[in-house]
């Protein structure tokens, strides 16, 4: 896609491409590249990210937004099996620029504690995943889960690797995550996701995980 903002002056663009190896079970290869501002604001769920409409109405007064233009480059490779389980490896380079209404300098800091314009994160990871007797519907390319009548666990591990080409961190971030949808008879049904994690190591306070309960109502 491409985008020009006419009150920023910035062109934005993205494209993405994919390679089925196999459909059943599912094997793929995936690649991405974007120029856009980060919407990584909400890493658990999308509810509440900058490109849902609520979330301009139903932030909290006097909290500014925590933006960033980014450069990334994701690579890809998920593998599922009949049983339910999947993983996927993938690797990941992003750059951030801050973004109004943040400053451009006095954000972010290097490992030495400098001032930096912007900064350089490489990062390569392992997602696991067991969704028991999950269905889908499925298309040429994508595919749309029904869900599954037991819960769905969620292991993810990413380590950040300095100097690996260009990167400027050292971390690991883990994260551990269950979910389920309950049906409740004439009461419709009951969503839950009970997630923990932890980031081992030093980063900019951006490139944590923003709780949206600090800065939005709901």
């Amino acid at each position: 896609y491409l985008a020009y903002g006419t009150k920023d002056r910035r062109f934005k663009y993205a494209g993405t491409a994919l390679w089925l190896l196999k459909r059943k079970p599912r094997m793929y290869l995936y690649a991405e590249y974007r120029h856009d501002i980060d919407n990584t604001v909400n890493q658990y769920d999308n509810s509440a990210s900058i490109d849902n409409v609520f979330s301009s109405i139903g932030r909290k007064g006097n909290v500014p937004w925590k933006l960033a233009f980014v450069d990334k480059t994701r690579i890809e490779f998920m593998q599922s099996f009949f049983s339910g389980f999947s993983y996927m490896l993938y690797t990941e380079r992003k750059q951030y620029t801050p973004y109004a209404p943040l400053p451009s300098v006095g954000v972010f800091v290097d490992a030495q504690g400098n001032s930096r314009n912007s900064i350089v994160t490489n990062e390569i990871g392992l997602d696991l995943r067991m969704a028991y007797k999950e269905q889908f519907v499925e298309g040429n390319y994508w595919r749309t889960s029904l869900g599954t009548q037991y819960p769905i666990v969620r292991l993810s591990t990413g380590l950040g690797i300095r100097q690996f080409p260009d990167g400027e961190y050292s971390y690991l971030r883990t994260r551990l995550s269950v979910s389920d949808h309950i049906q409740l008879s004439r009461f419709g049904e009951l969503y839950y996701n009970v997630f923990a994690g932890r980031v081992f190591g030093t980063l900019p306070y951006p490139l944590l995980e923003i709780h949206p309960g600090n800065e939005f109502y709901y």
